[in-house]
C-alpha cells in the first residue's frame, strides 16, 4: 500500500488506497431450481449453509428467499425434514417390529416419554403442581368464557338483523322499484 508523509512527518495511506472501492451492485441472483431448495429445506440447512454452498453472500439467499415458488419449495423440505424426524422418534419410541412379530429395534421408554410430553402433550402425572395432569386447566376455562360471549353476541347479532329485516320490507305496488317501472 503506498505511503504518504504528512507536513507533522507522520505515515498515513495514500490517498488511492483511503478511497472507497466501487461498488458491485446488489448481490447476484442465485440460480437454483425449486428441487434444490426443497433438499436445502429437507437437509434442514439455514441461509448461511446455502450461502457458503453457492458461495454468495447472506443477501444472495436472501434475495433469492424472495422468490415465491422457491420460498415455497424449501418449506415444503422443512416440513419434509420435520415429518421425517417426528416418525424417526415414533419408530423409536415404539420400537420396529419384523414380519413375524419380533422387535428388530426394541420400544425405547425414554423417547416414548419424550414424544409423550412434546407431541402428545401429556406431563408428569407424580407432578402435583400440574393442573392440567389432574384435569383441570384455566386455559379451558378462559376458551369456554370467551366462546359463550362469542356466541351469545353472535345470537344477539342475528336478531337484530332479524329485527331490520323485518321492518324493510318492501313496498310492492305500482311507482316502487320492485314493480319494475
Amino acid at each position: 500500500m503506498p505511503l504518504t508523509v504528512s507536513k507533522k512527518g507522520k505515515t498515513r495511506p495514500a490517498a488511492e488506497a483511503l478511497r472507497p472501492r466501487a461498488f458491485s451492485g446488489p448481490a447476484r441472483r442465485i440460480s437454483a431450481t425449486p428441487e434444490q431448495m426443497r433438499l436445502f429445506g429437507q437437509l434442514n440447512m439455514r441461509a448461511r449453509a446455502i450461502a457458503d454452498y453457492y458461495g454468495e453472500s447472506l443477501g444472495a439467499v436472501q434475495t433469492l428467499m424472495t422468490d415465491p415458488v422457491l420460498r415455497a419449495a424449501y418449506q415444503k423440505g422443512r416440513a419434509n425434514c420435520e415429518m421425517n424426524v417426528r416418525q424417526t422418534q415414533l419408530q423409536v419410541a415404539l420400537g420396529v417390529k419384523d414380519k413375524e412379530g419380533n422387535y428388530v429395534v426394541p420400544p425405547d421408554r425414554s423417547m416414548l416419554m419424550y414424544v409423550g410430553k412434546h407431541f402428545a402433550q401429556q406431563a408428569e402425572p407424580d407432578d402435583p403442581d400440574d393442573d392440567v395432569a389432574h384435569g383441570h386447566d384455566e386455559r379451558d376455562e378462559i376458551a369456554t368464557t370467551w366462546l359463550e360471549v362469542f356466541e351469545a353476541r353472535a345470537a344477539e347479532l342475528a336478531r337484530e338483523i332479524e329485527a331490520e329485516d323485518a321492518e324493510e320490507v318492501p313496498a310492492s305496488g305500482p311507482g316502487s322499484a320492485d314493480a319494475g317501472g
